[in-house]
């Protein structure tokens, strides 16, 4: 797949990269090789949450823990047709609380088989889902990232690899769930 030997092992994926070889002081010739482990999907992960900087419609503020994660609470929400708020109570108060995109806990559901196909790595988990490596490289982010507001090119530019590894495309076990992006 691109010029990668992708080998799986469990939940783990090794790639020699035939981009980077080196001729061995043995005269042997040799790869760059690179392990990506944790290879999956989660079932039954749940959103990690941090306490918001900005109150909003009577919800306030925690100073002293603002943008911490929010650990042993419960997270409630409130919506409407245009927003949803998420919130913990203490202390009979209100106080907003925010979604991040990473998720916690849950049981991995390991890769058991990878397709190199054209410019695309697809993975199919255990579970049954199938997902797409995001192969954006570092320092040319995706569009989907450019068009967020709220996007860090110099952070960005700092990564090794973007969190967002890879696309959720379907899961079979849930043929009437619309495609969603994990």
């Amino acid at each position: 797949w691109r010029n990668y030997l992708a080998v799986l092992a469990g939940e783990h994926i090794y790639l020699a990269d035939a981009h980077q070889t080196y001729a061995h002081p043995t005269g042997s010739f040799a790869y760059e090789w690179y392990y990506l482990c944790g290879i999956g999907t989660y079932q039954n992960d749940t959103p990690v949450y941090r306490y918001s900087s900005e109150e909003f419609g009577g919800y306030g503020v925690l100073e002293e823990l603002r943008d911490q994660v929010v650990e042993n609470e419960t997270v409630y929400s409130i919506s409407n047709d245009v927003i949803t708020i998420y919130y913990i109570i203490r202390d009979n108060r209100c106080y907003r609380v925010y979604p991040t995109e990473q998720r916690e806990g849950g049981t991995l559901s390991p890769a058991r088989s990878i397709l190199g196909l054209d410019e695309y790595l697809f993975f199919g988990t255990e579970s049954g889902d199938l997902c797409l490596f995001n192969n954006d490289k570092r320092g040319v982010p995706p569009p989907s990232l450019l068009a967020q507001a709220d996007f860090d090119e110099k952070e960005y530019l700092s990564r090794k690899a973007h969190p967002q590894r890879f696309l959720r495309l379907r899961s079979p076990r849930a043929a009437l769930r619309p495609r969603y992006q994990a």
